[in-house]
């Protein structure tokens, strides 16, 4: 018996993770993404040494979730260890250890041994754990920032598969026949059969077909067997919520002189622009 083909749609995150972890399996994975270099929301935009995350500028290690993953990425340089941020602290404060503050609860502070004394200072992110006996701890996750740009994680997951994306392949229709699959891409004007399809976007992109999806959905009858005969699967998936947001990195060639007394800035009451940096 032949391999199992599986489409894999989007290019993103979640879609290299999980082709990763297909490797070995007795199936065949191909993926499909429109855009024209894989990376999904963890896009980084660069021009000669300049370089713009378009999706998350650190990422956290809760606890609980995989380690291994993590220490080869700060072993390639992929990722560092976010912690650094003030070394002119007092002697007063260095002289405690992983203190959180009771005051308000959002500082941090960490100068334990092997940071030489620097003191980091950022946002209380504390999980507090229970035990088996009922007994509360304090857990503190790990962040880091990605050197290279947030899509090298993508990247590297993506080479670790052993599979290419196919890039600028929107799936433009998915039909279910029997127990198989068929997509078509007008890429190519691109038709494969699959036995399975996984779909990496945020599910509203292609829940309620009646509804406008600004992202765009394939056509196709791909949802008529969840409707015809599990009805209480598709209530819970048109239930599904998700806060999309988009993100505008420019490059300019030359140097330009910007009148702003900013260099960062919130705007939380715009319905519009929420976060801009020079």
């Amino acid at each position: 018996m032949g391999r199992a083909r599986v489409l894999v749609v989007g290019g993103g995150l979640t879609a290299a993770a999980l082709s990763y972890r297909l490797l070995g399996l007795p199936v065949a994975v191909t993926c499909w993404d429109k855009a024209m270099r894989p990376g999904g929301r963890m896009t980084t935009k660069r021009r000669g040494n300049t370089q713009i995350d378009l999706g998350p500028q650190f990422i956290t290690r809760q606890y609980g979730e995989e380690e291994k993953i993590f220490k080869e990425f700060v072993n390639l340089g992929i990722l560092r260890p976010l912690r650094l941020v003030d070394t002119s602290a007092s002697s007063a404060t260095k002289k405690s250890a992983d203190v959180v503050s009771s005051s308000n609860g959002n500082i941090a502070a960490d100068t334990s041994a092997d940071n030489g004394g620097a003191v980091s200072i950022g946002v209380d992110d504390t999980i507090r754990m229970e035990n088996k006996n009922g007994d509360l701890y304090l857990v503190k996750p790990d962040n880091f920032v990605a050197v290279g740009g947030s899509d090298e994680i993508v990247q590297h997951l993506w080479r670790k598969s052993e599979v290419t994306p196919l890039t600028q392949h929107n799936l433009d229709e998915l039909n279910q026949a029997d127990d198989l699959w068929l997509a078509r891409s007008s890429a190519n004007q691109k038709r494969e059969v699959f036995d399975a399809v996984v779909f990496t976007q945020p599910v509203p992109q292609y829940i309620n077909p009646h509804e406008e999806s600004p992202e765009g959905r394939p056509h196709g009858n791909y949802l008529n067997h969840a409707i015809q005969h599990n009805n209480e699967l598709m209530q819970q998936l048109q239930a599904v919520k998700y806060f999309s947001s988009f993100s505008l990195g420019i490059l300019y060639d030359q140097r330009k002189e910007l009148k702003l007394d900013w260099t960062m800035k919130y705007f939380p009451n715009n319905k519009i622009i929420r976060y801009v940096c020079v």
